[in-house]
């Protein structure tokens, strides 16, 4: 709901899609921006792994000429580089990336 508003509280229409692959490589959120994807995994935890982003990380490799670095929504403290291409994002402030 939070992402959804966040959009909408920026004027757009949220184009947002569930994403999975027959290996099981899956993304809670992508959203369509224009032509650039934004991959996002919610997690409830404050202490994700890298492990926890591969299906962020696969995303990225197969459609990395249109994709944004991933993101993972989760409970943490702060914002940190989870691999090379996610890093975390706090829930509360979740909004902020879609509006950037």
């Amino acid at each position: 709901g939070e992402l959804f508003r966040g959009f909408l509280n920026a004027g757009e229409t949220p184009s947002i899609f569930f994403w999975r692959t027959a290996a099981g490589h899956e993304v809670d959120f992508v959203i369509e921006r224009g032509r650039r994807l934004i991959p996002i995994e919610a997690k409830l935890t404050k202490t994700p792994t890298p492990g926890m982003a591969a299906g962020l990380d696969e995303f990225r490799r197969l459609f990395s000429s249109e994709s944004e670095d991933g993101a993972m929504a989760c409970l943490a403290d702060a914002v940190l580089p989870l691999t090379r291409h996610v890093k975390i994002v706090l829930c509360a402030e979740l909004h902020k990336l879609t509006i950037s």
